[in-house]
């Protein structure tokens, strides 16, 4: 977000090292890998499968184990 607002701003991060050009593929490719790690992590340490969307799982919906 705050990526988003120095762009909107119109701030020249070009001072900072940066250029636009390099940035945003940059930024694309480190939320990619946030979302595949993200994925390959939340998974039940018994069976192996992924927990869903929820924020603190007490039981994993595939095999249910519980969850601490």
């Amino acid at each position: 977000m705050l990526v988003a607002f120095l762009m909107r701003a119109n701030v020249d991060l070009s001072a900072y090292g940066l250029s636009p050009v390099v940035f945003g593929p940059a930024f694309l490719v480190l939320v990619a890998a946030a979302v595949i790690f993200s994925f390959a992590n939340w998974r039940c340490p018994a069976c192996n499968g992924y927990l869903g969307r929820g924020i603190n799982p007490k039981f994993c919906s595939k095999c249910g184990t519980e969850l601490r």
